[in-house]
């Protein structure tokens, strides 16, 4: 409990100013069920439930004490993260640029209107620019298949990125710092992006058999993860630092359209057949797919360099 405390110790009563419980809830719930079914008992009853107390205004220790002291279930990482104010930054990012964008920061956060904050990591990594893509080897072709699929890797990585960016001693602080500042800053921009894609346009008249949801009329109602998410990475190469933070600015001429084909054409390939779920899961398909996106911007700043920036 954190409380100011006045001891009796003849009378063996404490008083606590302030109390809050450190996962008390099942305790709690155990206990009133108890008082129920006895509750036309004669007389009284005894209970006498283990109990600690502890007296402290450092909130950075009572999340950990809230963590270490909960052995009767797991703790979800995410409620880790959020106890430990690893989430602030990014809420206070979202919240910045849309008043009404609440993320979850605890297992029993929920509702219509709360962004997941995993799907919103998975989305900014996979929108990390090459040039500070963490994985130096792969800096020309960042392998991001697992953005996809694998939230708890992009949650674990980014409570990484804050703990070494807020460690100047960390061996990887710069690197670590220049990801953590990235997604904090691109993330309210990158939802909005991965929400356009979610619903595009430009997938009337695709053709495609899977992962295009339409409703009566032909508009786009929802594409599947497995088609967006190799086109978010793959246009992760126009993302640019401006001076109004990290931004999408593809190069002239660009059409959405040209990464929608290149969409297309991966997914005629035997062993993607169409499907989404495969083509979300194929690194060959990325690569496919980053190629045409690539290609276009060293095309757009080669002809710079010679005519001068296209209007």
């Amino acid at each position: 409990m954190r409380a100011v405390l006045r001891l009796m110790s003849q009378k063996k009563i404490a008083t606590l100013t302030r109390p809050s419980l450190i996962n008390g809830a099942q305790t709690q719930g155990i206990l009133k069920e108890y008082c129920e079914q006895h509750k036309e008992d004669e007389g009284y009853f005894v209970i006498s439930p283990k109990f600690e107390i502890v007296i402290t205004d450092d909130e950075e220790l009572i999340g950990e004490i809230s963590i270490a002291r909960n052995s009767q279930n797991n703790v979800d990482p995410l409620s880790i993260a959020g106890k430990r104010g690893i989430l602030d930054d990014l809420d206070a990012s979202m919240k910045r640029v849309n008043p009404t964008w609440s993320i979850r920061i605890s297992e029993t956060d929920g509702g219509p209107d709360v962004i997941d904050t995993p799907k919103l990591l998975q989305v900014t990594t996979a929108l990390i620019p090459p040039e500070i893509w963490p994985v130096k080897r792969d800096s020309d072709n960042p392998n991001k298949v697992y953005t996809y699929s694998m939230r708890a890797k992009c949650l674990k990585d980014f409570q990484r990125y804050f703990l070494e960016a807020h460690d100047p001693n960390a061996s990887s602080h710069a690197e670590s710092k220049a990801v953590y500042d990235f997604i904090v800053d691109m993330a309210p921009r990158a939802w909005a992006i991965y929400q356009q894609w979610k619903q595009h346009p430009g997938f009337v008249g695709a053709h495609l058999k899977q992962g295009v949801v339409r409703d009566e009329k032909g508009k786009i109602l929802e594409v599947a993860d497995g088609l967006v998410f190799p086109i978010l990475t793959a246009i992760s190469v126009f993302v640019i630092k401006t001076s109004d933070g990290w931004a999408l600015v593809p190069p002239p001429l660009w059409e959405d359209k040209d990464v929608i084909d290149a969409l297309k054409l991966a997914l005629k390939s035997p062993s993607i057949a169409g499907n989404p779920w495969n083509l979300g899961k194929s690194r060959d398909a990325y690569t496919q797919i980053f190629n045409v996106t690539n290609n276009s911007k060293r095309t757009a700043e080669k002809y710079a360099k010679v005519y001068g920036t296209l209007k």
